[in-house]
């Protein structure tokens, strides 16, 4: 008997895919050369591996312009739309709650 070889369809291997970083990883000194993030079907929580990345130092904050008090009034007041015609304005104490502010 003659043998016939047939040919058997070629397997094509998946391409390997960059791991995409979530959970801690996002944020992890070791996640280049971790070998444990594949494994994670879920955003890794935690790990014992973790290192912390040191952000870079920011610049300082802008300085903010002080905000100009209208005339007497205080707390919400101050920008209320409805303060002219307000019956429960204090002249003593400032506002900080109200039902009223606009």
């Amino acid at each position: 008997m003659s043998s016939i070889k047939t040919k058997e369809p070629v397997k094509k291997t998946a391409r390997p895919v960059a791991k995409k970083l979530t959970g801690l990883c996002v944020n992890c000194e070791n996640a280049p050369s971790c070998c444990l993030m594949g494994n994670a079907e879920k955003p890794t929580q935690f790990c014992e591996e973790f290192v912390t990345m040191i952000a870079p130092p920011t610049s300082a904050l802008p300085e903010m312009e002080p905000v100009e008090q209208a005339g007497s009034y205080q707390g919400l007041c101050v920008n209320c739309a409805s303060r002219e015609s307000c019956a429960f304005i204090i002249s003593d104490q400032p506002v900080f709650e109200c039902n009223e502010y606009a």
